[in-house]
This record gives C-alpha cells, sequence and structure tokens, in this order.
C-alpha cells in the first residue's frame, strides 16, 4: 500500500466515524424533545384553575394581567388553545354565561383566545371619556387620613387611563408633568408644598422621596413634643387639695357650657372639610399658612376669611333654607287636598283683652240672623263649624280649591265652602 492508498483509506475512515457520529447526536436530540413534550403534556395536565374574575374585587384588565402571569410561570402561555380553555375553566359560571352570550351565534371553540379576551374587555371594562377621566385626576386631593405614600398611589393609578400627550407632532408622553404637578398641588400640607416650591428639582421621584422626608420628620417631630410635654408636666407635679379639685371641676362645668352654647355645627353648615380661613380643603385651620390679614369677606367685610367660610352669611343662608322648606310642605298640600293656591291671612288682635273696640254688624243669613265684625282689608270670610251649624243652612257644600297660611305659616284647610243670599243692612252716617 503506497502513501496514495494509505490516505484515501484514512478520508474513507474520518467520513464513516463522523456520519456515525451525527446519527448518535440525531438519535439522542429527537430522544430529548420527545422527553420535553412529554413533560410539557404532563405539566399541562396538571395546571389547576386559576380563581374567578371578581369585578367587585378587581378590574378585568387586572385580572387579565395576573391570569396570563400565572399561565407564564407555568410554561403555558404560548400555547394559546390552552390558553383558551384555562380561561373558560378559570374565569367562573356567572362569566361564562356572559362569555356564550358574547360570542354567540358561534360557539367557544370558534372562536380564538384573543378574540374572546377583546370581547371581555370590551364588554366589561368599556372606555371612559378621557375628558372626564383627566378632570377627576386633576381634582383629586390628598385627604386627611392619607400618607404621600398612598396618595401617590392613587395618583399613579388614576394616571393610566388620562394619556397625557402633547398636543404637537411628536405626541409625546407628558403624563409624569402633570404627575408632578398636581403632587404639588393636591398635598394637604402647606409647609411641605412650600419646601418642595422652593426646590429647583424637576425629577418627580426626588421629589417624591423629599416629601416623604419631610413628611417622616415632620412625624418624628410631633412625636418628641408630645414626649417632652407630658414629662414636663409630670415633673415636680403637686398634686391640688379637694377645694382646687371642686373649683376646677366647676370651672370645667362652666366653660363645657359655655362651648355647648357656642358650638356650631360645621357639617350642617357644609364647611367641616374646609379652612374656616382660606375656604380649602387640604388643610385645616391649625395648618393654614395664609396670613389672615390679607383675607377679607366680601359679604360681612371683615378680614380673616373669606366668603365661602363665611360663617354669619352661612348661618342667615341656613335660616332662609329652612323658611323655603316650607314650599315643599306647600306642594305637598296642593297634591293632597286638590288646593289651587295658598293666600296669607294675618289675624290682628287689639291692644286690650277685651273685643269692644271691634266693629260688628248682624247679617242676615237665609233668613237667620249672625254677627260678623267688619273688616275692610279681608277677601276671604271664614267661619267655625259650629257657627255653620247654628245657622242650619241647607245649600250644598262645595270643596274649596284654596287654603289659608296665618302669620305662624301654618297651613289651615277650609272645610268646605257655600253660596248664601246675605242681607246686610248698612247706615251711614254724614257730619
Amino acid at each position: 500500500m503506497d502513501a496514495a492508498q494509505f490516505e484515501q483509506l484514512l478520508q474513507v475512515f474520518n467520513r464513516s466515524q463522523q456520519e456515525l457520529l451525527n446519527r448518535i447526536a440525531e438519535s439522542s436530540s429527537n430522544a430529548q424533545t420527545r422527553q420535553q413534550q412529554q413533560s410539557v403534556q404532563q405539566i399541562h395536565t396538571i395546571i389547576p384553575p386559576f380563581e374567578h374574575f371578581d369585578s367587585t374585587k378587581e378590574s378585568f384588565k387586572l385580572y387579565m394581567q395576573r391570569f396570563e402571569n400565572y399561565l407564564l410561570m407555568r410554561d403555558a402561555l404560548k400555547d394559546k388553545k390552552l390558553c383558551h380553555q384555562m380561561l373558560i375553566n378559570s374565569i367562573g359560571s356567572a362569566n361564562f354565561k356572559l362569555m356564550v352570550s358574547l360570542v354567540s351565534p358561534k360557539k367557544l371553540p370558534e372562536v380564538s383566545y384573543d378574540e374572546l379576551v377583546q370581547k371581555l374587555e370590551a364588554h366589561l371594562c368599556p372606555k371612559k371619556n378621557i375628558l372626564v377621566l383627566q378632570h377627576r385626576f386633576l381634582c383629586t386631593y390628598q385627604s386627611e387620613k392619607q400618607s404621600i405614600a398612598e396618595y401617590v398611589a392613587l395618583l399613579r393609578r388614576d394616571l393610566n387611563d388620562c394619556q397625557f400627550v402633547s398636543s404637537c407632532e411628536c405626541r409625546a408622553d407628558i403624563s409624569n408633568i402633570f404627575l408632578r404637578a398636581q403632587f404639588i398641588r393636591g398635598l394637604k400640607d402647606s409647609y411641605i408644598r412650600e419646601q418642595l416650591l422652593q426646590s429647583t428639582e424637576s425629577d418627580f421621584d426626588k421629589i417624591m422621596d423629599k416629601a416623604l422626608s419631610l413628611e417622616a420628620s415632620k412625624i418624628d417631630s410631633q412625636e418628641l413634643n408630645s414626649k417632652q410635654h407630658i414629662t414636663s408636666n409630670d415633673f415636680n407635679k403637686i398634686q391640688p387639695t379637694f377645694s382646687s379639685r371642686r373649683r376646677s371641676r366647676s370651672s370645667r362645668r362652666s366653660s363645657d357650657r359655655h362651648r355647648s352654647k357656642s358650638k356650631i355645627n360645621f357639617s350642617q353648615l357644609r364647611i367641616d372639610h374646609l379652612c374656616i380661613r382660606c375656604g380649602r380643603n387640604n388643610h385645616k385651620v391649625k395648618d393654614c399658612r395664609t396670613n389672615p390679614r390679607k383675607l377679607k369677606c366680601k359679604s360681612c367685610n371683615k378680614t380673616g376669611h373669606v366668603k365661602q367660610v363665611c360663617i354669619k352669611t352661612l348661618m342667615s343662608t341656613q335660616n332662609n333654607n329652612n323658611v323655603a322648606s316650607n314650599d315643599d310642605y306647600d306642594e305637598s298640600i296642593h297634591k293632597l287636598h286638590n288646593i289651587n293656591k295658598i293666600v296669607d291671612i294675618h289675624h290682628n288682635r287689639p291692644n286690650n283683652k277685651n273685643d269692644d273696640d271691634k266693629y260688628m254688624v248682624t247679617v242676615n243669613i237665609n233668613g237667620r240672623r249672625q254677627n260678623f265684625e267688619v273688616d275692610s282689608g279681608v277677601k276671604y270670610t271664614l267661619i267655625n263649624k259650629s257657627a255653620f251649624d247654628r245657622l242650619n243652612v241647607k245649600s250644598q257644600l262645595q270643596r274649596s280649591s284654596i287654603a289659608f297660611r296665618s302669620y305662624t305659616r301654618n297651613i289651615l284647610i277650609p272645610y268646605r265652602k257655600f253660596k248664601l243670599q246675605i242681607k246686610l243692612t248698612v247706615t251711614l252716617v254724614c257730619t
């Protein structure tokens, strides 16, 4: 065997060895693929259903985010057929009926997973008016019992649906600008707001960190002041005698009576959530930083408050509303008793207790005599039931279409009205 023949033999040997290695690698990869497929099928068969959708706890969009994250953890999100089956199995009986009605006349297996999710979102999460959502966001203020972290979470939640974008062609997202502005604007603590406005920082995360640190330092300072106050009051404390305790109790009772008499119901005046100086709803009067000398009420012309929280004006308005509530009573009188109108009557009593100064005349009614008081200013004549029975009137009684109001604003509803022939003799004395 020469050198050329030996070279050919080596090439054939190497080629056969390479083919054998390729066959072994291919068979091992096929076995690994079959094993992976079997493991995936086993995983899919043992995936438990996800929790039912409850619209009272969360929106459908949030539910779908948790549902798809659950499928991603189970390595089943890529299989749309399995996602379709899992959604049907997990959404609950009440929402399953809704799902069937939304895809009708088709059946659920005939609808794809993406189309099914789209139909459910269109029904359960309809698009709201952007202007309404933006207005609601710009009216969000920090409440009295709300921390800065909770307030920021509320702003971020509402910001997702507001779609704050630039009006230029680039349509850039400017939601962070509105978030920063509304956060500073809606803070209840005026001191923290002033500190943020004095800063030149424009990044929202840094602004929020500064606000949180200011809030924490303020809370710590209040706790330290309260502890120092208790310690200073307890140091070298002298127990009061019986007489001093008695005088202190009596003084407290008198001060409590005084406060109860002068107490104003701010909730009835609808200003219990407002500062009674500047009229804003993001802080109380103890935290108000506005100079009271610069505030002037346009209603009572006094300084120290504004017209919106003017106690005198609101009290007078409340009294007027109480009087106006009689109009609702008048309306019910109209409907119940078929009354067309209500006429005010005023009984003018004489100064003395005797009725000697009244001018009385005798009127002949159906042949019977009856005394009447002469009143030239009255438009209607009223008679009580006992006097009517004494007259023994035979005419037919009719329903009255009007009622009367006294000077005490009480409504008087007549029993009946009737028509009579009255004869009156008038004597004129000329002087």
